[in-house]
């Protein structure tokens, strides 16, 4: 009889503090806005030479909910832009004289810019950890994403040797992505001030791997920090 007793009491003990860990102490639900800006690299194997950085744009909206003091689980909706940007030299057929040497036509535009945007709808889940206590709390923030294919659109401009615009193609079909869902893997590190009881805001430093397609012939990942900002509001 003791013994039943001392197990339900080691029972009882163990239930209380799961429940304790997964209670929450105060101001546990949190919804808010984020604005995030970066740059998508490929990671592609063999790249156009001329390939840079493509700006990306991440708008949302977030929930959080506290376990602890410390520890968080959020989620986000928002919209995701990424894409690829190549600027390459061009050479024409028609500039050589009849000894085969290069001659450039001024008539003729000898740089492209050519730049690939994708936007997708981002779903993301993560776990939220604060470092520290204090009215400015330090915090890492691991994350998963999914990534839902909205649309595509390819623009290409052409320049003259002076730097002026000579054409602009630009064209939104035909497009079929190799797979219209992807997922991104990232992490964050960042600080949240309070303002008051019910506001804070908070900056982040991330980054995240994406595993997409940019153009149909491409098998290769894009990687892309960014900053990211956004503001609370404890329901």
């Amino acid at each position: 009889m003791p013994s039943e007793l001392y197990k339900k009491l080691i029972s009882a003990l163990g239930i209380s503090v799961l429940l304790a860990f997964f209670t929450p102490i105060h101001a546990q639900h949190s919804v808010g806005l984020h604005f995030a800006v970066g740059k998508s690299y490929s990671l592609a194997p063999v790249k156009p030479a001329g390939e840079k950085g493509y700006y990306s744009v991440a708008p949302g909206f977030d929930y959080q909910f506290a376990f602890t003091e410390k520890f968080f689980l959020y989620s986000s909706l928002g919209l995701l832009s990424t894409g690829r940007h190549t600027i390459d030299s061009l050479k024409w057929g028609s500039e050589t004289d009849n000894m085969g040497n290069y001659v450039p036509d001024p008539s003729l535009p000898h740089k492209s810019d050519a730049r690939v945007f994708q936007l997708f709808g981002a779903v993301q889940t993560g776990i939220k950890y604060y470092l520290t206590e204090k009215r400015l709390r330090l915090f890492i923030q691991p994350y998963l994403e999914g990534d839902v294919f909205l649309s595509n659109r390819n623009t290409t401009l052409y320049f003259l040797d002076n730097g002026d615009l000579d054409t602009k193609t630009s064209t939104a079909e035909p497009f079929i992505p190799k797979r219209k869902f992807v997922f991104s893997a990232g992490f964050g590190i960042g600080a949240e001030w309070a303002l008051s009881d019910l506001f804070s805001v908070y900056l982040i430093a991330d980054a995240k791997l994406m595993t997409t397609d940019v153009t149909p012939l491409d098998k290769a990942n894009s990687i892309i920090p960014a900053i990211k900002t956004g503001l609370w509001y404890n329901l």
